[in-house]
């Protein structure tokens, strides 16, 4: 399904605050190097590329044209999740991204206070998945989920179609704050990386982190 909510163009930031993110995204990229290099995988130049000329002056994060993989796609959303938090639009949409692979992605998501957007699209997820994008859809609020050529069941997508549909009639602009958002999260990051190994598990995976 989808279900998508237009949301006000942002103004472009004040001079002082605009070379503070670009300080913040120059230390992504540098997080995002170390991690590859600790892991053994290859910098993927192009996400790079879009860490430094794209993602200063928007809120839209594109992972899915940058053919990372499942691995590729944790390291990115780790790095970017640890030194920037004005991310909103998130997509991993058409990535090969299976079960065990989505569900520590989710789990880094639920990190992310700003997220209003989901893209999984032609990913071959299956309704495994299912609790932890419910867990999702609730803990940050999201309002636009993709989840087409998936495997999830109807049912499974209408659960989660409900869920969208709930949030946006509860959800509030004008209210709505970071600190808000933030307090809704169960689960700091710590404690979804020591508990990921039972999740990935629980969902017939193997362990992911």
């Amino acid at each position: 399904f989808l279900y998508f909510i237009e949301k006000e163009k942002k103004k472009k930031p004040p001079s002082s605050t605009f070379t503070q993110m670009e300080d913040d995204m120059n230390a992504v990229v540098e997080c995002y190097k170390a991690k590859c290099s600790a892991e053994g995988v290859k910098t993927n130049t192009g996400l790079v590329k879009i860490l430094k000329e794209d993602l200063v002056g928007t809120s839209e994060l594109d992972l899915g044209k940058c053919l990372l993989g499942g691995k590729g796609c944790r390291i990115a959303l780790e790095a970017v999740g640890e030194h920037w938090d004005r991310v909103e639009k998130v997509s991993v949409a058409q990535s090969f991204l299976e079960d065990n692979d989505m569900i520590p992605i989710i789990r880094i998501l639920e990190d992310y206070s700003c997220i209003t957007s989901l893209d999984i699209s032609g990913n071959p997820v299956t309704d495994a998945t299912l609790p932890f994008l419910k867990a999702l859809c609730e803990g940050v609020c999201l309002l636009y989920l993709n989840t087409t050529n998936t495997f999830l069941s109807e049912g499974a997508a209408k659960s989660l179609e409900e869920l969208v549909e709930s949030n946006d009639l509860q959800d509030d602009p004008e209210t709505r704050s970071v600190a808000t958002k933030r307090s809704r999260q169960s689960k700091t990051r710590k404690e979804g990386k020591e508990g990921l190994q039972l999740l990935c598990m629980a969902a017939g995976g193997s362990l992911c982190y």
